[in-house]
């Protein structure tokens, strides 16, 4: 299947943000990955901010983010979840290995940061 014709869209429910972890475990080192724990919090915390690309039904590839106040990404800025910060910070990018080495991470971050700018737009017409 070709990139484009991927659906792009937020994660919706626990279910689908769960299949994240295997693709997460198979693509970070161990001391980098994501935990489930880590994964289940970032999506509750922040679903707007976890963007996929499906394959039918299947997650085969997704960026996870969080926001903070802090103007610039730390370690310590990334360890929870802010509402009302402004700064977005990206937790991971992450493919599938049958997806890599087709340009789906890049299409991934075009996707999502359209999808950051509409979100902007109407969260701030609220």
């Amino acid at each position: 299947m070709d990139i484009d014709k991927l659906e792009y869209r937020n994660l919706q429910g626990l279910n689908e943000a769960e299949a994240a972890w295997p693709i997460e475990k198979d693509g970070y080192p161990e001391d980098e990955a994501a935990s489930f724990d880590n994964i289940r919090y970032r999506f509750t915390s922040a679903p707007h901010l976890f963007y996929g690309a499906f394959a039918g039904d299947e997650l085969v590839g997704y960026i996870m983010s969080t926001q903070a106040a802090s103007p610039l990404v730390t370690h310590e800025s990334m360890s929870l979840h802010d509402p009302q910060g402004t700064t977005v910070c990206v937790h991971s990018v992450c493919v599938s290995a049958k997806w890599q080495r087709k340009g789906l991470a890049t299409q991934l971050l075009k996707k999502y940061t359209e999808a950051m700018r509409l979100y902007n737009k109407t969260a701030s017409v609220k």
